[in-house]
Order: C-alpha cells, then structure tokens, then sequence
C-alpha cells in the first residue's frame, strides 16, 4: 500500500504500531513523533486515544472551565465533544442524553443559564465524567483463522431510552472468548410510549444494527443470535406482521426483513446488557461492569448458550404444538387480541366455533387432553350448543386476562378487600368461570339467572354484548338491556358501561342529538347604522297563493307569490304582487321595487333558486345589453350600484328580519283571505294594505304618553307620519315658503334618525337566546347534517373540509363534505359526532 501512494506521488508518514521489530523497519522521517512503545503513551485515533504498548483504546475529555455559566449551548456541546463511534461508553453517554432531553422541558433558550438544580446535576456528571480516562477497552478481541464466531446482540428499554448491544463470540481450540463489538443508544420520544412499544423499537435498533455488523466481510454468514428480554415483543416479531396494528406491523416487517437469518431468544433482565445501556450508569460503575464488557456468563460457559433459557422464538418455526394450549393458556393477555379484532359479537362468536373445532380435531390427532366442554357438531352448520360453547370461552378468556387476580383470591379461599366492587357478589368459581354467588340459590330461576357471569366493565366483550343486545332489543334503552345482560351475565357498574355504549350509536345519535348553537352573533354594520331608506334591504318570498284570472264565470286559477322588501335599518317593508317563481318575475318586482324606493346598493336574501338566477340575469344584463343602455347603466352603477349577498344555505335564522315580517304578512293575510280566491288586483292591492299596517308598527315599545305621534314607526320616513291617525285641519292657507319647507323636512329626518338611535338600537341590545359562546367546530369533526325533509336515521355523515370564522372568532358557518359532495351549512344543522 506504502509503495503503490508512493509511486503516485502520495508518501505515508507519521507511522506507529505496537510491534518493536516492525517500528524499527521504518525510517525515522516517516515515523510518527515520539514513536516509542512508552508505557502511558498514548496517539489519538478518530477521537480516541490509542496507546501501543499495553494495545488499548481511552477516551480523552477536554472540560470547559467551570467559571463560564452552564447553558443549553454548553451541555451540548461537551456531549458532543465526547467522539465513541463503536458506542463502548453508551451507558455513560445515555445518561448525559436523557439529561440534555430533559432540559428542553425546563428552557427553550440557548444561552440562558439552566437552573440551580439543573446546574447542580451538570457539575456531577462533569466531575463523573473526569474519570472516564480510566476506562482501557482492548483492541484485539481474539479473532484469529481457526476462530468459530458468532454474533450476539441484545436489546433492551427503559422509560427513559432504548438500546441495543452487539458482542462477537470466539471458539478456538475449545476456548470460548466474548467480547463487545458495538452498541447503540436512543433516548425515548417526549411523548410516552408503552414499555412493549418501546422494546419493539430497542429490537427494530438492534436489527439495524445487526444487519450494519453483518455486513462487515468478517462476519458475513456468521450466525446471529438476537436476545430480547420482552416476551411481547418476541410474540410480535413471531407471529405474521398483518396480525398487528400498523406500527406494530411496520417494525415487525422491518425487523424481518433486516435480519432474516436471525435466530430471536428470550433473555431474563438480569442477564441482558442492554440494559445497563438503557437505563445509564456512572463511569465508575461502567468501568467495573463484566456483564457490560463480557456480555452474560452463559455465552462463555456454556457450548449452546441460547438453550439456558427455555422460552425460545425462532423465525420460520411452527408453534403449531403451542396452539393446542393456546386457549388453555394461563397467558391469555395476548390471546383476547382475538375479540378486539371484531366489532360485531354475532360474528366473533361464530369465528371462535371454527376456531374450537380446529383445535378439538387438532388435539385428537395428537392425543393431548383438553380442559373444554366442547362438543363439534356432526355437520358443517354451527350448531346453537356450539355458539353457547363459544360464547363461554370468550368469558372465561377475558376473566382470565382481566380478573387473574380475583380468579386466585376465590381459588385460595381468600376475602377480598372492604372497598372491591364484587365483595357483595360472594364470586365464587364454578366451571373454569367467575360466577356470582348470590342469595337466591333457593329460587327457581334457571342456573344461569341465578349464577351469572362475572365480565369487568372495561373489556372488548362487554362493549360487543352490549351493542349486539342493543340491536336485538330494536335499539332499547338502557333499562332494557341491562335487563337482558343479567339473564346471563353480571357486569360491574352495568349503568354506565351500557349507558356510555348507548350514547356512541350513531342511530341513537340522530333522535337524541342535539344540533351544535353557538353564540349570537353582534348585529352587522347595516342593521345598526343610519341609512337611506332601502338602500340595504333583505328581500324573500312567500306563496304560493291561489289567484284566479278574473271575476267572470269559467275563469281559471294559477298561483301567485309575494315578494316582500325589508329595509335593514328601519324595518320598513315594501310587498310586491309577483305571479310566478322565476326568475324573469322577480327582475320585474325588483324594477318596480327600486323605481318607487330608490336605488338599492346592498341586498339581502337565501340562496333561492330565484334570487341566484336573478343575480346571474342582473351580470348578463349589464354585459350583454347594446351600448347606449349599457353606458347608461354603468352611469347609474357608479352611484346606485346593487350588491347581492347571499346567507349560507339553509339558514333561515340568518335572515330572521325578513322571515319575521313575512310571518306579520301572513298574519293578516290569512285573516283577510280566508278561503276566497282573489284576482292580480285585488291580491296586490290588499298587500299595499298590509303594507301600510305593518309600517306604522312601533319601532319600540308603546309608552305611557298616549299620543300616536309619541311613537316611532317606519312610516315616519315614509310618509313623514304613521299610514292609520286621525285627520287634521288643513293648513294650506299658511304662507310657508319652499326653503322653510325642506327644511322641516330635513329637520323630521334628522329628528327621526336621533329618535331611531336613541330609542330603537337600544331594544336591540339582548340576546334573546344563544347567550353563552360554545366549542368552535374543527376542520376533521365527524358530523350528522340534519334534513327535516329525509328520517332522522337517513341523515349523511359529513366531514368539516373548512370553517367560516366570524368578526369575534367564532364559527357559525363550515363548509362540510359528504358522499355526495361539499357544501356550505350553518352549524346549528350539524350534529356533532367526533370531534378531531
């Protein structure tokens, strides 16, 4: 190698090896400095300190002076310094790990000096970490030619960090020698995980890991023995990886797929050294670890070191023989996996049949004895003893897994405890099942009445009961099912665990709910701001109504609408006679709205087939029309210009000031009707009668004074007084000149506006109901769309794609999607389901 760099012009110096004749070959130039085998001596290698003549690695630590104030910057950057690339120090790395971890949680600024306490328990692992020196790792692990080598690794995990160990195994000449190789630590997330979580990904680490070692032209083909000391975790990366949830099901493939040749055994925690690594220790403890250094006892002492521990998980073994008793099992834990699969108790009943029937037929042709009363039946249909059967082994699998610890209290003969929910039960054992004891022995109630079934409130089965009790009983109530579970079966604090199912039916749901409110909203600028009469309006309809042609013999009935204009500050009203619901019939009302009101610049209405069309007739109007109207409209744009501004569909309460004076119109118009059938005429001129009363209404509350024009009405803006008063004498023989004129005038208007801010705002002060504000829908929310046109139960589910947020922040409008779309509704015709 020396030779071939030199003839390119590349000269290796700076040389050193623990060998005295080989140090001696070289010349003097090419030597590295003080290239002596000095006891003491040491030569930094890729961070370490190699020292030739005793052949060892030591870790140099260079401390930053103690005077400078401790920051996040500071620990930091100390961990870093610390180089082990082999991961020899991991104990002793981990704890200064978790320690940065947790600082994250008490500072998020970088050079903010940390707390007194945190201070305090930096300066004891700077002074721990002074000794770290002391620890020699060798450098020769004993590998020569005629060596047999295994791999071993082990993993492990804490609360606080996971971690996974590789050691290599060397048999020569009947000598067995282990020594580490590498090792690799994480801390665990922030966010808590469960321990068997947290051992999976110590065992998805050691794969990594393995399967980098394995890679190594020394070790490729090498057997490889992988340990955990998780039991869950060796069911998981035995068993099919579709059999779990997602994530579980990921790091299951993934741990496959990296060490497919692996051999996985179980560990007992005492003899595992990931778990000095996973939990931490001090420099001092590390340096006199043998089980961190040399691994466990039984890789040297014994010829087959995975045969001391009798649980044992291969890859691509059957269990076959183990399935026999899985259901016998006294670890069941694992076992009720099977009901949490299923979300219907008919069907999982019918699965565990099949299941007995394979395991019955199956421990016959074995010859193994089976502790179950289980009897196939002769044909393939499931027979009503074989669901009962079923239905009893699903019991006595989720007592085993949840009420073990009464199961011993009852076999022992023990008492429970003065506060234990089934002390009054006196459960005794009965049949492999937990069963109540009771009173009533002497009644003659069949057996299972009498005796029923023990289930703990908080287990898969009980939910699946109840849900399938709930669809028998035609959705029942609570009182209902519960009356049927006790035929049977006895269920801890019964009330609440079927009262909390019965509330998650979504067909309940749709009767029970009720639809999302939120708080009113403040008046918009229109309704509380002084304006020209009509110039906001909110515009509806109302019909139909039957009119006839004309008064003559054989005439002919066609329906007629009502077109009714509200001034938004005033509440005037304007009523238009319209004899069709179209569009081409409201551009003609409208015309003649404007044309005796004034322009109107805003208005308001739902979102009615006739008002869209009508606003799309309004933009093609003004862009089709010929020049000259087209130059006189934008003329009369630039001033009177009408916007349109529609309420979100389905929300009649939006527009409750035109939807109030259309119920005033039909108030008078029932009256007035009755069951005759009216012409155009005479429905249009009744309208402009009605019109008349309902704008000499009080604007506020009648006072005590009783003068009519003591009180204020839109009529006063109209017609300068109410429409109904008594006549007074003519005064058309006073001399009043045109400017003394218009200046009354002008003088009621402004009067009129003072009164109307003064008097009638003020009644507008209340919110008559949705007082309070509540939860603002979420984008995610599951919710039900209400349709007082379809059954409750037909009602579509709906997902909040968007939410409309009010000038107070508050969400009264979202925009939802279903199956057939999305759409724009208010939240009171939502019911909320899930939220996200």
């Amino acid at each position: 190698m020396s030779a071939l760099l030199s003839s390119g012009g590349f000269t290796l110096a700076k040389w050193m090896t623990n060998d005295e004749e080989m140090l001696h070959s070289f010349d003097a130039d090419s030597l590295a400095k003080e290239a002596t085998l000095k006891v003491g001596l040491g030569f930094s290698v890729l961070g370490l300190v190699w020292e030739p003549k005793t052949d060892v690695f030591r870790f140099n630590v260079s401390l930053t002076a103690a005077t400078s104030p401790v920051t996040k910057r500071k620990v930091l950057s100390c961990i870093a310094g610390l180089f082990d690339p082999s991961g020899w120090i991991a104990p002793v790395l981990i704890s200064l790990k978790i320690f940065m971890q947790s600082l994250w949680l008490v500072t998020k600024e970088w050079d903010t000096p940390l707390p007194d306490s945190e201070i305090e328990r930096w300066r004891e692992f700077e002074q721990d970490l002074k000794d770290l020196p002391s620890i020699a790792i060798p450098r020769w692990i004993g590998f020569t030619n005629d060596s047999y080598v295994e791999l071993h690794g082990f993993a492990d995990a804490s609360k606080f960090a996971y971690a996974a160990v590789i050691y290599v195994r060397l048999v020569s000449q009947g000598e067995v020698r282990v020594s580490l190789l590498t090792a690799k630590t994480k801390v665990a997330p922030i966010k808590t995980l469960s321990i068997p979580r947290l051992e999976l990904c110590a065992a998805h680490l050691l794969a990594k890991l393995a399967a980098s070692v394995a890679s190594a032209e020394e070790y490729v083909d090498v057997p490889l023995h992988l340990w955990s000391d998780s039991k869950t975790t060796l069911h998981w990366i035995h068993g099919l990886p579709a059999r779990w949830p997602v994530v579980v099901a990921n790091r299951c493939a993934d741990v496959i797929n990296l060490a497919p040749k692996a051999r996985w055994h179980y560990v007992n925690t005492k003899h595992n050294p990931a778990d000095v690594a996973s939990r931490g220790c001090s420099v001092p403890a590390l340096r006199e670890d043998k089980l961190w250094w040399l691994g466990p006892e039984a890789l040297v002492e014994s010829a087959q070191p995975w045969s001391f521990e009798k649980d044992e998980f291969l890859l691509g073994e059957s269990d076959s023989a183990g399935s026999v008793t899985l259901i016998q099992s006294d670890v069941v834990s694992e076992d009720c996996e099977i009901i949490t699969r299923f979300s219907s108790y008919t069907r999982l009943r019918r699965v565990m049949v099949y299941l007995l029937r394979f395991v019955t037929k199956l421990a016959a042709r074995r010859n193994v004895q089976l502790s179950l009363s289980f009897e196939p039946a002769t044909d393939e249909s499931i027979s009503v003893s074989e669901l009962d059967a079923a239905a009893l082994q699903l019991c006595r699998m989720t007592q085993i897994a949840l009420f073990s610890t009464e199961i011993n209290c009852v076999e022992s003969g023990k008492a429970f405890g003065h506060r234990h929910g089934l002390r009054n039960l006196c459960p005794m054992l009965k049949g492999g099942l937990l069963r109540v004891g009771g009173r009533l022995d002497n009644s003659q109630l069949q057996y299972d009445c009498k005796h029923q079934i023990i289930l703990p409130e908080k287990s898969k089965l009980v939910e699946l009961l109840t849900d399938h009790l709930h669809k028998v009983t035609l959705h029942g109530g609570a009182r209902l099912i519960i009356a049927h579970l006790r035929q049977r079966y006895w269920i801890h604090k019964s009330a609440a665990v079927v009262g909390a199912r019965l509330r998650r039916c979504v067909v309940c749901l749709c009767y029970r709910s009720a639809t999302v409110s939120q708080r009113m909203s403040d008046l918009p600028a229109v309704r509380v701001t002084p304006a020209r009469l009509f110039e906001n309006s909110g515009v509806d309809y109302a019909g139909p109504f039957r009119l006839k042609a004309s008064n003559h013999r054989g005439n002919w009935s066609y329906k007629g609408y009502m077109a009714i204009f509200v001034c938004m500050s005033t509440k005037a009203v304007h009523l238009e006679a319209v004899s069709a619901y179209d569009t081409k019939s409201f551009i003609a009302a409208f015309r003649r709205f404007t044309a005796r009101r004034g322009p109107c610049r805003h208005l308001y209405s739902d979102q009615g087939t006739n008002f869209v069309g009508a606003d799309a007739e309004l933009r093609r109007l003004h862009a089709k029309s010929s020049e000259f109207y087209k130059s006189v409209i934008t003329i009369l744009s630039d001033q009177f210009e009408t916007t349109w501004h529609f309420n979100p569909p389905g929300s009649p309460h939006f527009g409750g000031l035109w939807e109030s004076g259309v119920k005033s119109v039909k108030h008078h118009l029932k009256r007035m009707i009755g069951d005759a059938m009216l012409t155009y005429e005479e429905f249009s001129t009744l309208l402009t009668q009605i019109e008349a009363v309902l704008n000499s209404r009080p604007l506020t509350p009648l006072p005590s004074a009783p003068e009519p024009e003591s009180v204020l009405s839109p009529a006063h803006l109209i017609i300068g007084e109410p429409s109904f008063i008594v006549a007074e004498p003519p005064l058309t023989r006073e001399n009043v000149s045109t400017l003394e004129r218009w200046k009354r005038i002008t003088q009621f208007t402004q009067l009129f506006w003072e009164r109307w801010s003064k008097e009638y705002l003020q009644t507008l002060q209340k919110r008559c109901k949705w007082q309070l504000p509540k939860r603002n829908l979420a984008v995610g929310d599951i919710v039900l769309v209400k349709d007082e046109l379809t059954p409750c139960a037909r009602w579509p589910l709906a997902k909040i794609i968007e939410v409309h947020l009010g000038r107070d922040g508050l969400v009264r409008v979202a925009t939802i999607a279903t199956a057939r779309g999305s759409y724009k509704r208010p939240v009171v015709k939502l019911i909320g389901l899930l939220e996200q």
